[in-house]
This record gives C-alpha cells, sequence and structure tokens, in this order.
C-alpha cells in the first residue's frame, strides 16, 4: 500500500491542521529548487508504515506543533538548507521496531528543540546525519533503544543543552561518534 494523504511537489508548500492516519506517508513532500519552503504545522499523522512526515529538498523545513504516533519513522528531513523540528510529540507503543522519531540528514542546518518523544525508536530517537550544524535543545525522551540523541556521520557542528532523557532500555542517551 503506497497510500499518500497529502503531496506537495514545488514551491512553498504548508499543511496545517490536517489529520490522517495508515498508509504509507503522512506527507511526501519534494522541493525543486532552493529557494522552496516545506512546512507542517499543528497536525497529526499516525500509524504510517514508512513516515509520517518525508521531506526533501529546498531551503528549508519547518516541522512545528505536530503528532507522529506509530510511524516507521516519525519526521524525515533530507536534503535542505535549514530544518527546524520543534514542539513536536512523537510516541511509539510498539517494541522496537520503528526506525528513528526524528531525522534530519545532510548538508543541512539543523534545530531539533523542544519536542517529546517516547517508545522503542531502534535506531535512535532523535538522529541528525551528515549535518553541517545541529541543535539539539530542550528536548525530551522517554524509553528508547539505541540511541536518544544521536549525532552521526560527520556532524561539523554540535550543541546540546538542556535535554532530559530518561528509561532508555539500552544504549545511549548521547552519542556522537563522529562529531567534529
Amino acid at each position: 500500500d503506497d497510500t499518500v494523504s497529502t503531496y506537495l511537489y514545488c514551491g512553498q508548500g504548508r499543511v496545517a491542521n490536517d489529520t490522517a492516519r495508515v498508509g504509507s506517508y503522512g506527507v511526501a513532500a519534494y522541493c525543486c529548487g532552493a529557494g522552496d519552503t516545506l512546512g507542517i504545522d499543528a497536525s497529526s499523522f499516525s500509524g504510517f508504515d514508512s513516515y509520517g512526515a518525508y521531506l526533501s529538498g529546498g531551503a528549508a523545513h519547518l516541522v512545528t506543533n505536530s503528532s507522529f504516533p506509530d510511524d516507521y519513522t516519525g519526521v524525515y528531513s533530507y536534503a535542505a538548507v535549514h530544518s527546524l523540528v520543534s514542539h513536536n510529540t512523537l510516541a511509539v507503543s510498539g517494541s522496537g521496531q520503528e526506525w528513528q522519531g526524528i531525522y534530519v540528514a545532510p548538508d543541512t542546518d539543523a534545530v531539533i528543540v523542544a519536542n517529546a518523544v517516547s517508545g522503542q525508536w531502534l535506531y535512535g530517537s532523535l538522529v541528525a546525519s551528515s549535518a553541517r550544524a545541529v541543535a539539539f535543545d530542550s528536548n525530551t525522551v522517554s524509553g528508547g533503544v539505541g540511541a536518544a540523541l544521536w549525532a552521526q556521520s560527520q556532524v561539523d557542528s554540535l550543541h546540546m543543552r538542556d535535554n532530559t532523557i530518561t528509561n532508555l532500555s539500552y544504549g545511549y542517551g548521547y552519542f556522537a561518534p563522529s562529531a567534529a
């Protein structure tokens, strides 16, 4: 089943006050130009077997004030110049088969702030990979496996402040093996 609840392509795309459940993608959004911006605000996407939100390319990805319960990957932000993922709730009720809560990569300046993430995310609750600059700020992570906050694959600049991590099953609270 390759169902997509909301599909955005090129230009300035925004999803607000939307609710969708079950399928492959809650939001699939692709930017065409360097100035394109994608945004998700005050929405809920639950039970998607691929991504609650899949955002690719462009100038900025803004994901705020939204809920992503029981998605395989909650928020996947790929190849944006800037990524802001803030004030979201991501919860998983399964036993560690979901991949990441929030994943941003590569070549981005990412700010991941004030998110509440809980459950058994197999490859990390909050993950930034191959990014230029990453800030993990004021996030709350509970019950993860793997790593709660993970900066992987050559993050150039890493800032971590005021994050709360509790009840990890195993793994790392912070994991940054290749941060500069």
